[in-house]
């Protein structure tokens, strides 16, 4: 009886140790490969600067601006990322930018850019666009609840796709002045 319980002791070990070297392997190519991911998506990137198809943050929100000024919607979404969000004024959350051009007032191509937040990084820029300036007040500064009709805040996000770096717009938020 106790050579049997012996053996059986041994066999759980052995087991033991066979499902755990195969854990052990598994997580050791898993991180080879994430390794090998990492390696070809910086040489991509180091390639992309290399032959200059690279955007900058204010070539991006220059172009949004342009696009919201044209009111086209289909042309924005190009600069949306894949997990998007569009806040109104009442904080309302959505993920559909036609929320957004309904909520925008569309009065005069007036507008300011202030970069904001951190600005020792590039990989997430934020930015507010003072839309809509009130002509009269416009040298007054931004403290004036009159300097504009709507502040939209536009949080970009840099992304290396296939062909270019670029930045992709994360989130709007929309007040109303």
């Amino acid at each position: 009886m106790e050579e049997k319980g012996k053996k059986r002791g041994i066999g759980c070990v052995i087991a033991f140790l066979i499902i755990f070297a195969i854990i052990v392997v598994v997580l050791l190519v898993n991180n080879l490969i994430e390794s090998q991911k990492n390696l070809e998506a910086t040489k991509h990137e180091e390639t992309l600067i290399k032959e200059g198809k690279t955007e900058t943050h204010n070539q991006v929100i220059n172009e949004i601006i342009e696009i919201m000024k044209e009111e086209n919607e289909e042309k924005i979404k190009e600069y949306l990322s894949s997990d998007f969000k569009y806040y109104n004024d009442n904080n309302i959350e959505s993920k559909y930018i036609s929320n957004f051009f309904s909520d925008l007032k569309i009065l005069s191509t007036n507008y300011d850019i202030e970069r904001r937040g951190d600005i020792n990084t590039d990989d997430i820029v934020t930015y507010r666009v003072y839309w809509n300036l009130v002509e009269a007040n416009s040298n007054l500064g931004r403290t004036s609840d009159y300097y504009c009709l709507q502040k939209i805040t536009i949080r970009l996000k840099r992304v290396v796709k296939k062909d270019k770096i670029t930045y992709e717009i994360e989130n709007i938020n929309l007040y109303n002045c």
